[in-house]
């Protein structure tokens, strides 16, 4: 290897990284303007002012919803005291049920002694006695009626 060589070799290395560098550049220029009339912007982007605008929009939004939340939160609180108090009442008018359903057994108990007791005296009362005289001033024969209850008929 001599001089001249080295010398022709080292520059044909040379040229040929330069040349591909501007090829890559030059590949990378056309495949931008490619990609750049393939998708051109259209759209203009938008202005700031619209942006704060919309921000502003949205902001109030949020704190409408913010005051939805809070209303419905205290109904949601006011009928969670509503329920309990139903449940006490619930509570309170079934014990209440069941004494009244312990006081109807008990009436009805004594109202079967009741009627035990008046069927018993019924059984027992005497029988009505009738008695027929002769009444010698009409000429009909009427018969007096006299009980045990002394004349007042009537078993009530």
């Amino acid at each position: 290897m001599n001089i001249a060589s080295l010398r022709l070799r080292r520059t044909l290395t040379l040229i040929l990284a330069v040349s591909a560098l501007l090829l890559g550049f030059a590949a990378v220029r056309a495949a931008s303007a490619w990609t750049a009339e393939a998708a051109p912007l259209v759209v203009s982007p938008t202005a700031a002012s619209q942006i704060e605008a919309k921000l502003s929009a949205e902001q109030s939004r949020s704190a409408d919803l913010e005051r939805q939340i809070a209303v419905m939160t205290a109904q949601a609180g006011q009928m969670t005291t509503a329920l309990q108090v139903a449940q006490d009442r619930i509570a309170t008018d079934g014990s209440h049920a069941d004494q009244l359903a312990k006081d109807l057994d008990a009436a009805k108990a004594r109202l079967k002694k009741l009627e035990t007791s008046i069927k018993a005296a019924a059984t027992q009362q005497s029988v009505t006695v009738l008695k027929t005289t002769p009444s010698s001033s009409s000429s009909s024969g009427s018969s007096a009626y006299t009980g045990d209850d002394g004349g007042a008929g009537g078993n009530d």
